[in-house]
């Protein structure tokens, strides 16, 4: 028998009714815990009208929506739960939704590993998001007829090109404090997560408010790694792992204002570092990409400075049709083919290059190719190349392993188990 799915909504009354519908009337802390909630013909848990507790290691899949739903207000901690193969997206933050996921495994979904919608405020930490049909975590505001998605979530601040990457380097916390207390955010915040193997981009952005995306590793997903392809507000991407991708590393639509900082873009089937908007791109590592390094192009507006930049294959730098801004301080390993840095634009003036240091390819473990001082992006505490996120994986797979014994042992396939919190 299928489960009923469960609603957490501060407003209800008729608690008898609510009961019989499953349906837990809670606005504090308690929450369910260590269920198993499936086959629902909606969302597995749905939490909203200012929703809030603590949904916790439960089993969460089969669901016809979305395994967790939070909007209109609900601000609930979504932790340590199996969040799978559900026929729409694993984790849905709807209209004005808030709430802390964190360290939830939410794979094998039929639509976005975790889907966010208009003017939400989510902290997404954490979590291992893999092998989902569609995105891996995606910034939109609705559903239109071709299912294709748009956006309107987040906050709004202000961020000069050198003057500020400490204030959110900070984002970055021990797991101790993430764990003891949730910390106030302005702007919506995926930071720490593991996106990898999903059928199309690893985080796909198409928005018109803020977003800082940090300290990720977003690995061998099926189209780029990260695209931002609508945001007029300035996303941050910084101290993330974009790697193995089957497109490019970052893709960057025209009239799109990014910061790209401290991040290692390694290893993809396309450009590292594809852009027609504006912004900056500071002290990345972006090496062994199969296109260019990094590519502008139409209208591009962009401060390159102090990256190391390889590509086996195409130049380091390319700059075409329209591009302005300043490519200086950058150091360039030349492959064998010996391509550095193309110019061919038609801003006269407007591009300036200068200060860049070429390192030519003499042998195959030349030292001066070696990713030293500072060695290689991105720079988290116990990581090496690429962003280490095992002892929050581990942690994940040990409490699923968990659930799911537990849920093999009580439940039999004849039903699940659910609770009701007054």
């Amino acid at each position: 028998m299928a489960s009923v799915p469960i609603f957490i909504d501060a407003t209800r009354e008729n608690q008898l009714e609510d009961l019989a519908l499953g349906i837990s009337p809670i606005s504090s802390v308690p929450g369910p815990s260590g269920n198993h909630i499936f086959q629902g013909l909606a969302a597995g848990i749905a939490v909203n009208e200012n929703g809030r507790g603590q949904i916790t290691e439960n089993v969460i899949r089969e669901n016809q929506w979305g395994g967790a739903d939070i909007r209109r207000g609900g601000d609930p901690v979504l932790r340590s739960n199996l969040i799978c193969c559900g026929y729409s997206d694993g984790v849905v933050v709807g209209e004005r939704g808030k709430g802390l996921i964190e360290g939830n495994t939410i794979y094998g979904n039929k639509g976005c590993g975790v889907w966010i919608m208009s003017s939400s405020l989510p902290h997404i930490t954490s979590n291992q998001i893999g092998h989902n049909s569609i995105y891996g975590v995606a910034v939109f505001c609705r559903k239109d007829d071709a299912n294709d998605y748009l956006a309107n979530q987040g906050g709004n601040e202000n961020f000069n090109d050198e003057g500020e990457a400490a204030s959110w380097e900070n984002e970055l916390e021990s797991e101790d404090e993430r764990l003891t207390s949730r910390r106030p955010i302005s702007v919506a915040l995926v930071e720490s997560n593991s996106i990898n193997h999903n059928g199309a981009a690893g985080l796909y952005v198409k928005s018109s408010e803020a977003l800082n995306i940090i300290g990720n590793a977003i690995h061998a997903n099926r189209d780029c790694g990260v695209s931002i392809s609508q945001s007029s507000q300035l996303t941050r991407i910084a101290n993330n792992s974009i790697s193995c991708n089957s497109l490019g590393g970052v893709l960057v639509e025209a009239e799109c204002r990014v910061d790209l900082r401290g991040n290692g873009i390694y290893d993809n089937s396309s450009h590292g570092v594809a852009s027609k908007g504006d912004g900056t791109v500071t002290e990345n590592d972006i090496l062994g990409n199969k296109g260019c390094g990094l590519r502008l192009l139409q209208a591009a507006d962009m401060k390159v400075n102090r990256n190391r930049i390889h590509s086996f294959r195409g130049y380091g730098i390319e700059m075409l049709e329209q591009t302005k801004g300043v490519v200086q301080d950058n150091v360039i390993f030349q492959g064998k083919s010996k391509r550095a840095i193309l110019q061919q634009t038609s801003s006269g003036d407007g591009c300036i290059v200068q200060n860049n240091k070429l390192i030519a390819f003499k042998k195959k473990f030349d030292a001066a190719w070696t990713l030293e001082n500072p060695p290689a992006r991105p720079h988290i505490e116990g990581s090496s190349r690429g962003v280490s996120i095992s002892g929050n994986s581990q942690k994940v797979t040990n409490v699923t392993a968990r659930i799911a014994a537990r849920m093999d042992g009580g439940c039999h396939n004849n039903g699940s188990i659910f609770c009701s919190i007054l």
